[in-house]
């Protein structure tokens, strides 16, 4: 999938879960992951397989200490030559990604990372085969598809009889 904001391409898995209202950036994720409603995760990161994000979350990248050292002083002048901002720019303009290993749990309102042992992999697996078929069966029957006719079709015949 193509982000027009990033030059690059996200990679994702097989079997991942986005609830609805979840909004993921990452560059590439992992499979048989779940990303629960509302949850949220940066550009800068990289999500393993096997993976919960829960409810409410937001991953991001942790920032680098090189940056904080070269950040500019808000207290400073503002004499810089071009050289400086163009180092500053790129600076910024560098990312730090963050990769979350497989078995990760992101859970709370703070956002704490966890690891899952990984016991009941299987049973976790069967759960979510199990609600793909639900949603294949239920699907179909509350979905309304709308005939392809063109609307042309649908308006009236043209009156013969003409008005003098």
């Amino acid at each position: 999938m193509k982000d027009p904001r990033r030059k690059t391409v996200m990679k994702i898995g097989s079997n991942n879960l986005f609830s609805v209202g979840s909004r993921v950036e990452a560059i590439s994720i992992g499979s048989r992951n779940v990303f629960e409603a509302k949850s949220r995760v940066s550009p800068e990161v990289q999500v393993g397989s096997d993976s919960v994000i829960g409810a409410g979350t937001t991953v991001v990248s942790e920032p680098d200490l090189h940056w904080f050292e070269n950040a500019r002083d808000p207290n400073a002048e503002e004499d810089e030559d071009d050289d400086e901002r163009q180092r500053r720019s790129r600076l910024l303009d560098t990312l730090v990604i963050r990769t979350l290993p497989d078995f990760t749990v992101i859970y709370g309102a703070s956002s704490v990372q966890s690891t899952w042992s990984g016991e009941g992999i299987g049973q976790a697996i069967g759960l979510h085969a199990k609600h793909l078929l639900y949603l294949a069966e239920t699907l179909p029957k509350f979905h309304r598809i709308r005939s392809s006719t063109s609307s042309s079709s649908k308006l009236p015949p043209p009156s013969s009889s003409s008005k003098n």
